[in-house]
């Protein structure tokens, strides 16, 4: 049960209101949940343990799931400095511009290897090089939630590997089909793989038999990374690939892969009717699903080789190889378009219009809609995705928001192994095992760009953490002390609130553990900031502090702004700003004793606009090497 205040007004104006609190019943606050965006539900995961479980149960997630299908959005991707940032925005509802409003980034770097999104997740792949030998390790991604899972790394003697994502509608399990191949020449794929995501399990891998000798096609090459054309629609996974004995080497078939039965099979092309033509122009030809079918988007060539329109091939029977095709002509407008811009199929919306959009970013970036009924094109601009100029672009329709967590794919559970690392001058590091007897799961009260944040701080040689402890229904403090290698636990005092928030942190308090956090019941700021500082860990005795902020406006603007914790300084000063670089990016600083609000502009980032920035007090120069620590 929650609990809503009711105000009643009294006959009499000069009497106070009578506060009544009535229950609410915890079905409707799911019902109202629903209705929420994902990003939303990844943060009330953190209000208290209760809410946990409950926003990560499958009920819950298949719920929001089915509801988010009935309101699909855009996704939008464009790689920029080693990482890939994802867009989203709504379906237009008329000629007005769309915002497309930022997620997140994740560290994929090959960028022309995002598959297409499948139930709200996304399948890229992230490559590094150590040592000298170079990794490439599929990565699964929620641009909706934060949420990913880099997957094991596929056992290999060859260096390429293909990855497509998938999803079994019956058994509801994600799957990663994962192929091998040289990097040069036409050597056909091999040791086929199926990674199997199961929700509390651990990834599992699984050899796959493929008796059509075949290799996919490479559509386009981008910075030295190669892209494939595949979808996955109802279970099976369509890409297109050239196979031996059966395809003509210069045009690929369909390969398909039923993630259910684990059985590969072709799709033949029509032959002289023009589908064998598939990249390579101004207009490159894609798969795409339409209308729940398997369909193939090219352009039209008339015989002087101008382009005057669109085919689309759907596939009706893939046991007799019978495709149908329709030819649309499109009106004069279209010349001018395709003649000026390097266009590429986006895809079909669930009315049947073909979406096409420009493959690179620039002042005027949209998205066409064209109409086959009517035959009619419409234009819509695309804002907020400025400051990405001259970037590609890849453009992905139906997203769906799912809300279903990584770390129930991985089984996190509890803290069981813990390894302390030591680092001496002049020595190498030396690792130690050490037996934790405390019970407990970390908190994690942020995720950007795939990584988890946890809030957690060294004070005196004590290390402080928020975690879930497994004996109690909240959240408590593990601390570590270093010297003793020793494991303790704190509980919060009793009305401390919601700490597993983005609004509340741990900090340094002249020498002490301290919790800053709002005076409320909803972990939500108000015109109260509360402080709590540990007196005594052994009696887990805390001492509270609260603070009534100054007047509007400034405190209005904070609230605005969605400002958050910063620390203290040694001065006993709170410190708050947000986290977002903006073009005016301030610190403020508060004065308990005083009562008076101090902003300070920050200067010099703005290169870094709409970045995410993390920023701490109090930073110590240190002039050791590197080097002297590890003993190179």
């Amino acid at each position: 049960m929650m609990t809503r205040r009711k105000k009643r007004s009294c006959s009499n104006p000069k009497k106070e209101e009578v506060v009544k609190s009535e229950p609410i019943p915890f079905d409707l606050v799911i019902e109202i949940l629903l209705r929420l965006p994902a990003k939303s539900i990844a943060r009330f995961r953190y209000v208290s343990k209760l809410w946990q479980s409950t926003l990560r149960g499958p009920h819950f997630t298949e719920s929001f799931l089915t509801l988010s299908s009935s309101r699909p959005k855009i996704l939008f991707t464009c790689l920029k400095d080693g990482e890939t940032f994802f867009f989203s925005s709504p379906h237009p509802q008329d000629l007005s511009p769309i915002s497309a409003h930022i997620h997140m980034s994740f560290p994929v770097n090959c960028p022309s290897n995002i598959c297409r999104p499948v139930h709200g997740w996304v399948c890229g792949s992230h490559q590094r090089t150590t040592k000298g030998t170079t990794v490439t390790v599929p990565l699964i991604c929620n641009p909706s939630t934060g949420e990913s899972l880099a997957l094991c790394k596929v056992k290999t003697r060859r260096k390429g590997v293909i990855s497509f994502l998938g999803f079994d509608p019956i058994d509801k399990k994600f799957k990663v089909l994962c192929m091998t191949r040289a990097y040069v020449g036409r050597a056909d794929s091999e040791e086929h793989q199926v990674l199997t995501l199961e929700t509390g399990k651990k990834p599992s891998r699984k050899m796959i038999q493929c008796d059509i000798l075949h290799y996919p096609t490479v559509v386009e090459n981008t910075n030295g990374f190669s892209q494939y054309d595949g979808v996955c629609i109802n279970g099976v996974l369509y890409y297109l690939a050239i196979v031996h004995g059966v395809s003509d080497h210069r045009y690929p078939d369909v390969v398909c892969f039923e993630f259910r039965s684990d059985k590969f099979n072709y799709i033949k092309k029509v032959a002289g009717h023009g589908m064998e033509m598939y990249l390579r122009g101004q207009l490159d030809s894609t798969l795409v699903n339409y209308k729940g079918k398997l369909a193939k988007l090219q352009p039209n060539i008339s015989n002087n080789g101008v382009c005057t329109g669109i085919q689309l091939w759907v596939l009706e029977d893939a046991e007799k190889h019978e495709w149908s095709s329709h030819i649309y002509v499109l009106p004069p407008p279209w010349r001018n378009v395709y003649e000026e811009t390097k266009l590429c199929f986006v895809g079909t919306t669930r009315k049947g219009e073909i979406v096409l959009s420009p493959n690179t970013i620039s002042n005027f970036f949209y998205l066409l809609y064209y109409n086959p009924e009517r035959n009619t094109i419409t234009i819509v601009k695309i804002k907020g995705m400025e400051t990405f100029k001259s970037h590609k672009a890849y453009t992905f329709l139906d997203h769906l928001e799912d809300v279903k967590l990584v770390s129930s794919f991985q089984d996190h559970g509890l803290s069981h192994e813990v390894e302390v690392l030591t680092l001496g001058t002049g020595t190498n590091p030396s690792w130690r095992m050490i037996p934790c007897n405390i019970p407990h799961e970390l908190v994690v009260v942020d995720r950007t760009s795939s990584h988890s944040a946890y809030d957690g701080i060294c004070v005196n040689g004590v290390l402080y953490y928020l975690a879930y402890l497994n004996e109690e229904p909240t959240v408590g403090v593990v601390c570590f002390e270093f010297r003793s290698e020793k494991f303790k636990c704190i509980r919060f005092a009793q009305g401390t609130g919601n700490v597993c928030t983005t609004q509340s942190t741990l900090v340094n308090y002249k020498g002490k553990l301290a919790l800053l956090t709002w005076n409320s019941n909803s972990g939500e700021p108000t015109t109260e900031m509360q402080l709590w500082v540990l007196e005594d860990a052994e009696t887990h005795q805390w001492s509270s502090y609260i603070y009534l902020w100054p007047p509007p406006p400034p405190w209005k603007t904070i609230v605005a702004k969605k400002e958050r914790y910063v620390g203290t300084s040694d001065m006993g000063e709170i410190v708050l700003s947000h986290d977002i670089i903006t073009d005016h990016f301030y610190l403020s600083y508060y004065n308990p004793e005083r009562n008076t609000l101090t902003r300070v502009r920050i200067q010099g980032m703005e290169a870094f606009k709409e970045r995410k920035v993390y920023i701490f007090l109090d930073h110590v120069e240190d002039l050791r090497q590197v080097s002297r620590i590890i003993g190179s």
